[in-house]
């Protein structure tokens, strides 16, 4: 997954996904190793979010296999990534390979569906299509369609002769119990990691493994999260300097009273400050808004 407020697609296009499968191949060979190994194999820390990306991208082509969920799940290569890797250039094999490969993320199935190899020149009404009925924002959008364009040039299939069809593999375990916009309360070692209560789901991997939510640096476990209603939960008070009670008195600031939740004050603190910083302040939470403002 490449952005966190858009549908999930790869971060790369297949032939990115393919060199790197090769480059694992000479670390791990046919051997099934643990997720957060295959990442620093891959060149990444355990928990770097690039590298969570990046096995995401190699299971969305098909390039490896994700076995198991949670923090047990491991991987291997696949008899997909394994003919790319090891077939002859332009040999059917490797041909056949690189074409289901490249039709694999949903993503790209979506874009085959409607428009093929026959992409318009222009990014333009594409790009408005993605984002009105598909929930894109317009830089996901536009990285999709340009990482669609290499893969399909890269596979064979803006000049493929014969009909090409999407096999749909399912999900035999169902949709992630966890999703972007759910509210998650997480759970480590039995100690509740948010005590403030729930926070919101921004996103999921595109192996399903780790989800990303706001307030943290890195993704999350998914078998470490439950969904919470934010709005039935006890939410304490976070140690914030801009956040008080309705009481509280400070010479140098603002109290501004705002009703966050149904049922939940707050007073925010806006500090005295100069016209130009408040306008600077301003601009802030406009470029935030995304940030702030739930669904």
């Amino acid at each position: 997954m490449a952005d966190a407020r858009s549908p999930n697609y790869p971060a790369f296009s297949l032939k990115e996904a393919a060199e790197k499968a090769a480059d694992l191949y000479q670390k791990i060979k046919h051997s099934t190793v643990r997720m957060p190994t295959v990442r620093t194999e891959l060149g990444y820390s355990e928990k770097s979010s690039s590298g969570m990306q990046a096995v995401g991208a190699l299971v969305a082509y098909g390039l490896l296999d994700s076995i198991g969920r949670g923090v047990d799940r491991k991987a291997k290569l696949s008899k997909i990534g394994l003919a790319i890797i090891h077939q002859p250039d332009g040999s059917p094999e490797r041909q056949s390979a690189l074409r289901d490969a490249a039709l694999r993320p949903k993503a790209h199935a979506a874009l085959w569906a409607e428009y093929g190899d026959d992409l318009p020149p222009s990014d333009e009404a594409v790009v408005g299509t993605l984002i009105a009925e598909h929930g894109y924002i317009d830089s996901a959008a536009r990285q999709l369609i340009a990482q669609y364009r290499e893969t399909i040039a890269f596979a064979g299939l803006d000049s493929a002769d014969e009909d090409v069809r999407i096999e749909d593999d399912g999900d035999e375990d169902g949709p992630p119990a966890v999703k972007a916009g759910d509210w998650v309360q997480w759970t480590s070692n039995g100690v509740a990691q948010f005590p403030e209560g729930p926070r919101k789901v921004l996103g999921v991997s595109e192996d399903e493994t780790f989800a990303f939510v706001a307030g943290t640096k890195t993704g999350v476990p998914m078998s470490e999260l439950a969904i919470e209603n934010p709005q039935t939960g006890t939410i304490e008070k976070p140690a914030n300097p801009f956040l008080g009670e309705a009481g509280d008195k400070d010479c140098n600031a603002v109290p501004i009273s705002i009703k966050t939740r149904p049922g939940s004050v707050q007073v925010l603190r806006i500090p005295k400050m100069t016209k130009t910083a408040f306008d600077f302040f301003k601009k802030q939470i406009e470029l935030f808004e995304d940030e702030i403002v739930e669904s």
